[in-house]
């Protein structure tokens, strides 16, 4: 959808009304906004608030930039009947609770030239906090438009955002546009449990449409060795849910040397989630020990008495065990074994 908004019978969607209407309509005092502070609709805006479609974030307003903090900042067009600003980047910060923590740079390249060939054609979502704009949502195209050395982005403003709908509301878009990486959620996750944004994993998943065992096992991942984590940031989406929980069982059994040749395999598309649970088995139980080496035995006896075993293995190893009760054919025998090795007095190793 192009940027440029269209004029329509009973609309003031063209620059020059916009423009007519702002040099016209009265700003309310400070009196005023205190009064209306209450109010569901905006005193600034010209019409009323228009709420989102996306369920976690019903309850947040359109709303035009603060006076304070953004005189210079314009309307630039209309999106889907929300207004559409024009902010420097240099005002903009990324979202403290995005639910994206990895950015391919290949993409954001990709982003640069499509902007500077095509314009911004999809408006970014940012909320106001402090006089800051903080994205919601579009930190590919805020990044791309650095990288390509845009002066602004454009953005439709939402009121009041709370930490939480920063949260969900970026989950929501990030998954619609290029569907969250499995290290991704884990490490949102992780994090928006640490900043108290949910008090239970039960209450993240019922809050996001995601089943408990799913966010288990995904919180889970975080435990593997930091060097596969490394490696897996590299392309994380070349890695399931299901082929990086079985990578983290390999793990236990592995080293993590093995851990990390074995991601590496995966990303290269050389092992599927099947080769790993036969490797994990083969380490967990394996079937090819090396047979335990035969030994042949030889009785040694005096007449129908058996006195002791030679015992001897291929691999070299000779045995002798013998018991004498007669102290003098005890001696006998030892000094026989002593000649026979070269053994002297002194070679005694009591």
């Amino acid at each position: 959808m192009s940027d440029k908004a269209t004029d329509k019978p009973g609309s003031r969607t063209s620059r020059r009304a916009r423009d007519e209407d702002m040099n016209t309509a009265p700003l309310p005092t400070l009196k005023d906004r205190f009064a209306l502070a209450g109010q569901t609709v905006n005193p600034l805006s010209k019409t009323s608030a228009i709420v989102a479609e996306a369920p976690v974030s019903a309850s947040i307003k359109s709303i035009p930039p603060t006076q304070q903090s953004t005189s210079s900042i314009l309307p630039v067009g209309v999106h889907e009947g929300e207004t559409i600003y024009a902010v420097p980047l240099d005002l903009i910060d990324t979202n403290p609770f995005n639910a994206r923590y990895i950015y391919r740079e290949e993409r954001v390249k990709e982003m640069a030239i499509t902007l500077a060939a095509d314009g911004q054609l999809q408006p970014a979502l940012a909320t106001i906090r402090n006089g800051r704009y903080v994205l919601a949502a579009g930190h590919y195209r805020f990044r791309g438009a650095k990288v390509g050395g845009l002066p602004t982005l454009k953005l439709i403003l939402r009121a009041e955002m709370t930490d939480r709908q920063l949260f969900e509301l970026s989950y929501k878009e990030n998954n619609e546009r290029e569907g969250q990486s499995a290290l991704d959620n884990a490490i949102s996750w992780s994090h928006a449990l640490k900043e108290n944004l949910y008090s239970s994993e039960s209450e993240l998943a019922e809050a996001n449409g995601i089943s408990l065992p799913t966010i288990n096992k995904t919180l889970a991942l975080l435990q593997l060795p930091e060097a596969t984590l490394e490696e897996i940031k590299t392309a994380p989406n070349s890695f399931g849910l299901s082929v990086l929980y079985e990578l983290l069982m390999f793990s236990k059994a592995a080293t993590s040397d093995q851990t990390l040749a074995m991601a590496k395999q995966i990303r290269q598309g050389e092992t599927s989630r099947r080769d790993i649970e036969t490797a994990r088995k083969g380490m967990e139980n394996p079937k090819h020990r090396k047979p335990r080496e035969g030994a042949r035995q030889y009785r040694i006896g005096t007449g129908s008495s058996q006195i002791g075993t030679i015992k001897e293995w291929d691999s070299g190893k000779v045995m002798l065990e013998v018991k004498l009760d007669d102290p003098a054919k005890r001696a006998e025998l030892v000094l026989d074994l002593r000649k026979r090795f070269g053994l002297a007095d002194g070679d005694s190793t009591n």
